[in-house]
């Protein structure tokens, strides 16, 4: 019988540590219901949670060029990842940016974004092309809301460092923020859409048009 307890702190300590060798490594495989009656219900429950989420996010390592993680904890006390990837080498005028809370679920909550230069201003611009919530209720939408700008802050660091080597192409750091309030209508209304962006400092105008300036 497997000592789930310990399983569930290895795993959950390994992402906190961002340890990419273990997380590419590691193949533990989720518990059947057929088993239930072997073990702690709670203890299953979070088991399967944990091996599901580093599953998903063994996927997005191994799917792309440049991704940055971290850890944090929601309103449950289940740890999340905080994700943000790109592949460097897909740039053309812009440059794709893929922005999500990986969870042990089914549903992630994610935003597209899309990243380009101002050259009058001289400085990036991030356009959300996209912004949908897995659950409403559990309130992943405004935990990235709330992360948005440390995320941010760590896709400008790495894009600095691209500046050092590259030849072909300087980014200058994400100083404004754009996008249009696009409800998922299953999920939330465009009033309480335009309540949430408002609340992470965004102003939105009669067209639903965001922008936020981060300096």
């Amino acid at each position: 019988m497997i000592d789930l307890e310990n399983r569930i702190e290895e795993i959950k300590s390994n992402l906190v540590s961002k340890n990419l060798k273990y997380i590419i490594k590691c193949k533990y495989k989720t518990i059947p219901a057929k088993e239930k009656d072997i073990y702690n219900e709670e203890y299953l429950k979070n088991y399967n949670y944990y091996v599901k989420l580093i599953k998903k996010l063994k996927k997005h390592i191994k799917d792309s060029s440049d991704i940055q993680f971290y850890t944090r904890y929601d309103k449950f006390n289940n740890l999340v990842c905080l994700v943000s990837k790109f592949d460097i080498n897909e740039i053309d005028i812009n440059l794709n940016i893929d922005i999500r809370i990986i969870i042990g679920d089914k549903y992630d909550t994610y935003m597209k974004a899309t990243y380009y230069k101002d050259y009058k201003e001289k400085y990036g611009i991030l356009y959300l092309e996209e912004f949908v919530s897995g659950n409403r209720k559990n309130g992943y939408g405004s935990m990235l809301l709330d992360n948005l700008n440390f995320i941010v802050d760590n896709i400008n660091s790495r894009l600095k460092n691209y500046n050092n080597y590259s030849e072909t192409y300087n980014f200058k750091p994400i100083k404004i923020i754009k996008g249009r309030a696009i409800p998922f209508k299953s999920v939330i209304s465009q009033e309480d859409l335009n309540k949430l962006y408002t609340k992470y400092g965004f102003k939105i105008d009669n067209n639903n048009y965001l922008l936020k300036n981060r300096e």
